[in-house]
């Protein structure tokens, strides 16, 4: 809406005729000012101002009427009513677009290691128009800002469109490339905004934590061999290095038949977000291992109930390659184990994450 104050300072009162064709906007920025059309007036028609009064008149866009374009800015609205009256209003701030919008990271878990520490995806947002009309939003790198993690900041950012034009109540997908170099583990953060939209999404960057912590058992085992060895419920460094060499010979089977549990302590809280297993071969048993895997729970140490929490129940392993497991949510936890109330054995086991 736009707004005329007309004010009569005569001593008598001063009959006007109001109507739609009294106002024009001009805009030396806004695109498209000419399109804006006004449905009604108020009050309309003939009407009386008293002597040495204001009167007010409301100008009102049509239903569904929007500035659209490109360019945000300020327009002024100019009112002629004849007989030499005329007004010019303040000036009124103006969008190029109204709308929603919603970001994502793909993916939204990345892993870096010592020989590769760069952070590679592709930020994605969805607008929606709601101007009322056909709208278009141009795009920029400068759009999305990044942060959170090491040289987030400095990330080399591309567009994939320059420009996205909508129909009312459409939604599109605008996606920016990012590359950070020499990074680091934590939340990458991406803010994105663009004329009067803004959006945001978080991102989990970890490592891998092979061969971290300290691995212990509930029992002696067979390490890849037919010679029982280790002991009960103790740290053992063969057990940490036989299930993280990758080599599939070398692996862990519980002596025991129930209760059995094979666990990694990190010593500190990290934030875990992959588990890595493996099957593998036991030369002194005439089979392989990850039929007997499968069906194994991991589980984290609560620290706060005290107890072990289910994060999942082992699938899809196999004998001559590493299954990973991708936790939908990361934990925060010190100590991850694998658990059997039978057999337990696994070829491989690991974590992937961060400190906090």
């Amino acid at each position: 809406m736009a707004q005329g104050n007309l004010k009569n300072v005569n001593d008598y009162p001063l009959n006007m005729t109001f109507s739609t064709s009294d106002i024009s906007l001009s805009s030396s920025v806004v695109t498209n000012v000419s399109a804006i059309n006004f449905a009604s007036v108020t009050p309309s028609g003939a009407t009386t101002i008293s002597a040495n009064s204001t009167q007010t008149v409301d100008y009102v866009f049509a239903t569904g009427t929007k500035i659209l374009g490109n360019t945000a800015g300020n327009m002024r609205a100019s009112v002629s009513y004849g007989n030499g009256l005329s007004t010019v209003s303040n000036t009124i701030s103006v969008t190029d677009f109204v709308g929603s919008a919603t970001a994502s990271f793909s993916p939204t878990i990345a892993y870096i290691t010592p020989s590769s520490t760069s952070v590679t995806g592709t930020y994605m947002v969805n607008v929606t128009n709601n101007t009322g009309g056909s709208s278009t939003l141009n795009f920029a790198a400068s759009d999305l800002s990044l942060s959170g993690i090491t040289n987030a900041a400095s990330a080399s950012i591309s567009v994939t469109l320059s420009s996205l034009t909508l129909a009312n109540g459409a939604t599109g997908t605008v996606s920016y490339s990012y590359t950070i170099s020499n990074s680091s583990t934590g939340t990458l953060s991406g803010s994105w905004s663009k004329s009067s939209l803004s959006a945001t999404a978080t991102k989990t960057i970890g490592n891998s934590l092979r061969g971290e912590g300290n691995y212990s058992s509930s029992s002696s085992a067979f390490y890849g061999s037919c010679t029982l060895a280790g002991g009960a419920a103790t740290t053992d460094p063969e057990l940490k290095t036989y299930l993280t060499d990758g080599n599939y010979s070398t692996n862990y089977v519980s002596a025991d038949y129930s209760n059995a549990w094979l666990e990694i302590d990190l010593g500190t809280a990290h934030t875990i977000t992959r588990i890595a297993v493996a099957g593998g071969s036991q030369p002194c048993w005439s089979t392989n291992l990850a039929g007997y895997l499968n069906g194994q729970i991991v589980q984290y140490y609560n620290e706060g109930t005290s107890s072990w929490v289910d994060i999942w129940t082992v699938t899809g392993t196999v004998n001559t390659a590493t299954t990973f497991y991708d936790l939908s949510t990361p934990i925060t936890a010190s100590k991850v184990r694998l658990y059997r109330n039978s057999w337990l054995l696994a070829g491989e086991f690991y974590l992937f994450g961060y400190e906090n």
